[in-house]
């Protein structure tokens, strides 16, 4: 099965993949924050993360926040790896989409990502098939 790998290193950035990935089933694998333990930074327990592509209410339900991935992190630890395994269908993946990260409950600043605070946000998914549709 194929891996989607996602590094984000802003807490808005654009991301750019080789290809579009045609809509199937996703599933979240893992979330890895990598950041300076000795942060004076709050993130009120972890980092909330909306990638563009999981949008319109359909994929996440919930009372907190709507389409975004919550990953819960020990705010003292240099390297979080949290795993998933969350299942859902994703509408088609275009070669370039918008991720935003804030804190865990959404309020106040947000993360910083630079050598005093969050260095980069590594996120893994597995899906079903890699296509090239662009070849025929």
């Amino acid at each position: 099965m194929p891996i989607l790998h996602i590094r984000i290193t802003e807490n808005s950035e654009v991301i750019n993949l080789d290809r579009n990935i045609h809509s199937q089933n996703f599933i979240f694998k893992r979330a890895v924050i990598v950041q300076n333990p000795a942060t004076t930074n709050t993130y009120n327990g972890g980092v909330t993360i909306k990638l563009s592509f999981l949008s319109g209410g359909l994929e996440f339900a919930s009372n907190i926040n709507s389409d975004e991935i919550s990953v819960a992190i020990q705010e003292a630890q240099a390297v979080n790896d949290v795993r998933f395994d969350l299942n859902f269908s994703a509408e088609d993946i275009s070669r370039s989409f918008q991720t935003d990260v804030f804190n865990y409950n959404k309020s106040g600043a947000r993360p910083t990502f630079n050598a005093a605070n969050l260095f980069y946000i590594d996120l893994y998914f597995e899906y079903d098939e890699l296509y090239k549709y662009n070849s025929y």
